[in-house]
């Protein structure tokens, strides 16, 4: 089936958008994961520092980088998903995208 002109130039544009989006969507991605490394270091750093002092602080200290380590870990799982979602949209606009 042949889409008019206009029908064109608006899957063109929107072509662009999603692209432009899923090019940030991969820099969140990255970012996230150097966060993950930074947190993760920091929970185990402060998991060793809590079961060598047995002091309380440390221990809460511990529980504090541990659950902002899980809360990295699902805002990565967010951005991958996203950027998954943005590529089979992609995907989908180039097969519909004419010659």
């Amino acid at each position: 089936m042949r889409t008019g002109r206009w029908a064109q130039r608006r899957l063109e544009r929107r072509l662009i958008r999603v692209h432009a989006e899923l090019d940030e969507a991969r820099s969140e991605v990255t970012v996230a994961e150097e966060q993950l490394v930074a947190f993760t270091d920091d929970a185990d750093e402060a998991k060793v520092r809590s079961l060598v002092s047995e002091n309380r602080f440390d221990a809460q200290t511990a529980d504090h980088a541990t659950r902002h380590r899980e809360v990295m870990q699902r805002a990565l799982d967010h951005a991958r998903q996203r950027v998954e979602e943005l590529a089979a949209t992609e995907l989908e606009l180039l097969s519909k995208l004419e010659p």
